[in-house]
């Protein structure tokens, strides 16, 4: 369900920045592949993490990413099917506009146990 990891935000980190350079793209579309647009954080990835690796490599990397989107000379439009959850939202929210089917389920389910979301 495109859950978020380390190569996931490095593979859009350097998408924005060859749609910023190139004059020719007029805007940009975050779709999910699949079933879903993005399910959030991959907890199995973050999991393997210490506390300060996640700090530094999520909370801090992925906050510059999504800022990076939300800062895009571009307008920015997330094309939301499936779920958008936690991260996944978060994303979402990092664009300009958004677009969403009628089924789409968003949500931030990390406040149930207690995280706050970014």
């Amino acid at each position: 369900f495109n859950a978020l990891d380390i190569p996931m935000l490095r593979a859009l980190e350097a998408a924005l920045d060859t749609a910023e350079a190139a004059d020719c793209v007029r805007v940009v579309l975050l779709c999910g592949e699949g079933k879903g647009f993005c399910a959030g954080g991959d907890v199995e990835a973050w999991s393997r993490m210490s506390a300060a690796d996640f700090q530094v490599q999520w909370v801090r990397y992925g906050h510059r990413v999504f800022d990076r989107l939300a800062r895009l000379r571009q307008p920015t439009i997330a094309v939301l099917s499936g779920h958008a959850l936690g991260g996944g939202l978060e994303l979402a929210v990092a664009c300009d506009f958004r677009v969403a089917e009628a089924q789409v389920k968003l949500g931030f389910p990390e406040t149930s146990i207690g995280v706050v979301p970014g």
